[in-house]
């Protein structure tokens, strides 16, 4: 559990963070680019740092829906 908001820098970062795997994941699905493999499974363990899944539950719901359940699937994995 944070005993500590995020920072903005932070907040910052994760944006960053989040918004390069949505344009690696879209690129994956228009085929722009080869599949990366294990892309979930770093994700999983991405998600495991409480920081990164605070923000990610606070802030989903400004991507795509698709996004949204690759990401909480990823999540599940392990």
């Amino acid at each position: 559990m944070l005993k500590e908001p995020p920072t903005d820098l932070e907040n910052q970062f994760l944006s960053f963070l989040f918004l390069h795997i949505t344009c690696t994941f879209e690129l994956e699905r228009s085929n722009g680019v080869s599949k990366i493999e294990r892309l979930e499974y770093d994700i999983n363990e991405l998600l495991k740092f409480p920081l990164v899944r605070r923000f990610w539950e606070e802030n989903k719901r400004y991507y795509n829906s698709n996004f949204i359940t690759f990401i909480d699937r990823a999540a599940k994995i392990g």
